[in-house]
């Protein structure tokens, strides 16, 4: 997998205006890590305090519930 591709970018704290598609280099993984192909993925109450800038639950706390 070479080549670019889509991501939702972030560009500050604030409205959705400030969200913006982009097409970044593919990164490559370091070495005994892989890398997937992702089709979809959902969003949580979480990702939206993220955007707004609000705090949110430590990041150790947020993968125990993900996990």
């Amino acid at each position: 997998m070479t080549g670019s591709m889509r991501a939702v970018v972030l560009s500050g704290p604030g409205p959705v205006e400030n969200l913006a598609v982009a097409e970044p280099p593919v990164p490559q993984p370091p070495p005994g890590w892989v890398r997937v192909r992702v089709g979809a993925f959902g969003l949580n109450r979480s990702e939206l305090h993220t955007r707004l800038g609000r705090p949110t639950a430590s990041r150790s706390r947020a993968c125990r519930a993900r996990c």
